[in-house]
């Protein structure tokens, strides 16, 4: 008889799950805005240009484009204030710790980050600020060039409304470098209406210019994620926006850095019963018909509960390139949220979706996981990446950079800001490093994402500091900066990095020692067999790298078995040929 109950429940479990997937099947088409014809066509022949590469015509299209639908203008729209002088060409510092935090800005409260760095050693950061003066959000932009003095750059503001959540995103041509930031139009009076804007600052100019990347009336749309694909189209990068669009994900493109935005684009829809939210996008791999140029993820929930959906396109987001959303559902009692997506341009079209799973039943644990693809989205497999505590609100942020490294900062069980990375080859658990403390703990805001960039393929985040609560702070924290780590010895002794993995020839593997003491690597195949000798050795405490030259190993998955003083560590490797 219990069996039979359990069945019948594991049946009523799946039949809510499949009944919930067919109802989101129905709404399967992607919704374009309504156009005149004769934009219409000229908007399919834009779609062709690209799908073939031809940018001079593409170019003429969008002219053409622009003369039928001029950029909107901005009369009684946001505003701003140039604070700061254009900053000059500057380099950043060298080290291989992770530095003392920097406070880059002290104010009353801070609802969102973005961060985004120039190849001339420049990051820019906007916040949505809470004014001391009055009641009311302002988009302040610094800019350093060291990562320790910042420099107050413009101001974003609108009298009538807030504006929030900032996406930031530096595109970087061979004629002209562009400041692009989307952002939340909100007023603050009845009807409350949201929509989303977009600054584009030339840096070479004077000029800061708004313009409307959506405003339809009597819809909120908003929480913008934006990034930019200058790989596929290296000419004319391809800006991608994805925000919320009443109880779907809207998602919109500017092939011109954020004047004219084409084709809004509805992709995931709900209904009044569902509430899809939490929008990320990225760009990534092309290869095969079905891979993905262009990615969003985001959050849908419903009677308590959230899960992850994914939408992938092949040719950068055109009306015919999107493919079926991807249902990831999380175990029963679980809940999935904060989503963050990244996808290599690397040799392999892979990506992964970063995001926190709470246990809503007993102990209430959150830990953070990831759904991860080597195929250009057709196969995803999940894994945790870090085990949390009870109420743990992690928050979590990815960025992947020009070496194909990822990088994962999240708010620990500590509440401190923690890092993990991981190579494009291997996201799953055995890919990531281990978890490295880069804050002191007892002071991560749970309800601020942290925000994260790259220079020179390194890392750097920033965070909500609130360890006094009347008076918040922006920490900032960069791999480059001159600075030890806040808490020596906050890595355990073991395994660091093995990458790559999987591997045809050489790999580099990582390593530390907490205390001098011996140490033994050795490699072991699948059955147990010793077949390789590393290390055997007395070291010093520290952190160290060998190579593995795996050349003359068998295509198949092998161990690699560290001990020391502390303890015994084991690394799944695989080897490819």
């Amino acid at each position: 008889m219990k069996k039979i109950l359990i069945m019948m429940l594991g049946i009523m479990v799946v039949s809510a799950y499949a009944e919930q997937a067919l109802d989101e099947q129905s709404n399967q088409e992607v919704i374009v805005s309504p156009q005149k014809p004769e934009i219409s066509t000229i908007v399919e022949k834009m779609d062709q240009a690209k799908a073939s590469g031809n940018h001079a015509f593409f170019t003429n299209l969008l002219s053409e484009y622009k003369r039928l639908n001029p950029p909107a203008k901005t009369e009684n729209g946001p505003q701003g204030q140039v604070i700061a002088p254009e900053p000059v060409i500057g380099t950043s510092g060298t080290s291989i710790r992770w530095a003392d935090d920097v406070t880059v800005d002290s104010a009353w409260n801070y609802q969102a980050f973005s961060m985004d760095t120039r190849d001339d050693g420049f990051i820019f950061l906007a916040a949505a600020r809470e004014s001391l003066s009055a009641a009311e959000y302002r988009i302040p932009i610094w800019y350093s060039s060291d990562g320790v003095n910042w420099t107050f750059y413009y101001n974003i503001f609108w009298i009538g409304h807030d504006c929030r959540n900032p996406s930031v995103k530096v595109v970087e041509q061979a004629t002209a470098n562009y400041l692009v930031v989307v952002f939340d139009g909100i007023e603050t009076a009845s009807p409350y209406e949201e929509d989303v804007w977009v600054l584009v600052h030339e840096f070479t100019t004077t000029d800061w210019i708004y313009y409307p990347v959506s405003n339809f009336s009597g819809i909120d749309e908003k929480n913008p994620s934006l990034d930019a694909d200058d790989t596929q189209y290296p000419t004319m990068a391809y800006l991608g926006c994805a925000f919320e669009s009443a109880d779907s994900i809207a998602v919109i493109g500017s092939m011109d850095f954020g004047q004219t935005w084409i084709q809004r684009q509805i992709i995931g829809s709900g209904d009044p019963t569902w509430d899809y939210y939490d929008p990320v996008v990225a760009y990534g791999h092309y290869s095969p018909a079905d891979s993905f140029t262009i990615g969003v993820a985001w959050v849908i929930g419903w009677d308590s509960n959230n899960a992850i959906r994914f939408r992938r396109s092949h040719s950068s987001g055109t009306p015919g390139t999107w493919l079926d959303i991807d249902y990831f559902i999380p175990p029963t009692d679980h809940r999935d949220w904060r989503p963050a997506l990244r996808m290599t341009h690397g040799t392999m079209p892979s990506g992964t979706i970063i995001f926190a799973r709470r246990d809503t039943v007993g102990t209430d644990v959150e830990d953070l996981c990831n759904y991860f693809t080597y195929d250009g989205g057709r196969n995803w497999t999940c894994d945790t990446l870090y085990y949390g505590g009870e109420y743990n609100l992690l928050t979590t942020l990815a960025v992947d950079d020009p070496a194909n490294d990822y990088h994962a900062f999240f708010k620990g069980d500590y509440d401190d800001i923690r890092y993990k990375e991981a190579h494009y080859d291997d996201f799953s658990y055995d890919g990531w490093t281990m978890s490295m403390a880069i804050s002191d703990g007892g002071n991560i805001s749970s309800s601020t994402y942290p925000a994260s960039a790259t220079l020179n393929d390194e890392p750097c985040v920033c965070w909500k500091d609130i360890t006094n609560s009347t008076w918040y702070k922006i920490k900032f924290d960069a791999l480059w900066l001159t600075g030890i780590e806040e808490r020596p010895g906050q890595i355990s002794a073991g395994f660091v990095s093995l990458a790559p993995n999987p591997s045809k020839g050489i790999a580099k593997l990582s390593y530390v020692v907490q205390e001098k003491g011996n140490v033994k690597i050795s490699v072991f195949d699948a059955v147990g067999r010793l077949v390789d000798n590393l290390l055997n050795e007395t070291k010093p405490a520290g952190e160290y790298t060998v190579n593995m030259n795996n050349q003359n190993l068998a295509a198949g998955v092998y161990f690699v078995r560290m001990e020391t003083p502390e303890g015994v560590n084991t690394k799944q490797m695989t080897i490819i040929r």
